[in-house]
């Protein structure tokens, strides 16, 4: 809806805002660092791998970032999993979502944390996430059973 494209902030805004994959080092190195590599969870070869739906690929994302902001922890290998990797079964839900849903998503989170910055909350419970999403019980369950294997009852 427009009035849920209208609650996305610039990107500045956003900027401040953690993601999972990306985070802030309280004291800036003195150079930019190259994107972390670990050879044992990712091949390099995967972080050089061009990305099918963008004209880069996950060393030269991370040297973006870099570039944007030094101080930004860039964690190769979870982007090269979330961007390389093939999405499990429980996902399902999500494929195909419009641009709008994940607008409306993204105001929903902010919504959590009355808007204020930081105050939007890290980790969801069961409940939150259902609030959240919208999707059916059975299928948030499913979700959280991927991210809690033993505490999803």
């Amino acid at each position: 809806s427009e009035s849920a494209v209208r609650k996305v902030p610039s990107a500045k805004t956003a900027a401040k805002e953690p993601v999972k994959g990306i985070t802030k080092d309280p004291s800036p190195p003195a150079h930019p660092a190259p994107p972390v590599r670990r050879k044992a969870s990712v091949a390099g070869s995967l972080l050089e791998r061009s990305l099918s739906f963008a004209d880069c690929n996950v060393h030269q994302i991370g040297a973006a970032v870099l570039a944007e902001d030094p101080s930004t922890k860039f964690d190769a290998p979870f982007w090269c999993t979330l961007l390389t990797g093939s999405p499990a079964d429980e996902f399902r839900s999500f494929q195909n979502r419009t641009l709008a849903f994940w607008i409306q998503v993204y105001n929903r989170w902010q919504d959590f944390g009355n808007w204020m910055p930081g105050k939007v909350p890290e980790f969801l419970d069961g409940e939150d996430l259902h609030k959240l999403l919208k999707l059916p019980t059975n299928k948030v369950v499913d979700i959280i059973k991927l991210f809690d294997p033993a505490g999803h009852k």
